[in-house]
């Protein structure tokens, strides 16, 4: 309901080409309260779910998600749980001996000799 309310259109889609990352953050009442990965996983079955009722499960395809989650956090008179999802954009590997073209590798300035202090005599 949060999510349509959003604007996010449901099921989410995730792909090997556009791959999504899911933080979840929960702020509990107490200290009785369920795993936060386990949140995390309720979350992602929520947003990923098979509409197609020909099919057998009703596991969406979640295959294609990262994210994270911290530690519980607590919070007594607003317990909630924040969602943030983001498109995950992998940054492009350099292929041994290539340089990513449009980029200069910076220059590296000389070090300078430090000055080596008289030896002591004995």
């Amino acid at each position: 309901m949060y999510a349509k309310m959003a604007g996010i259109k449901l099921p989410l889609k995730a792909t090997k080409e556009r791959p999504l990352m899911i933080r979840t953050v929960s702020y509990f009442k107490d200290g009785v309260h369920p795993d936060p990965g386990n949140v995390q996983k309720g979350v992602c079955d929520a947003l990923f779910y098979n509409e197609d009722p020909s099919r057998r499960t009703n596991k969406g395809d979640d295959k294609y998600t990262g994210g994270s989650f911290p530690p519980p956090l607590y919070d007594k008179s607003n317990p909630r749980v924040v969602v943030i999802i983001k498109d995950y954009v992998p940054k492009r590997r350099k292929k041994d001996g290539e340089e990513e073209q449009g980029r200069e590798r910076p220059k590296e300035t000389p070090r300078k000799a430090r000055a080596k202090a008289p030896k002591k005599r004995t």
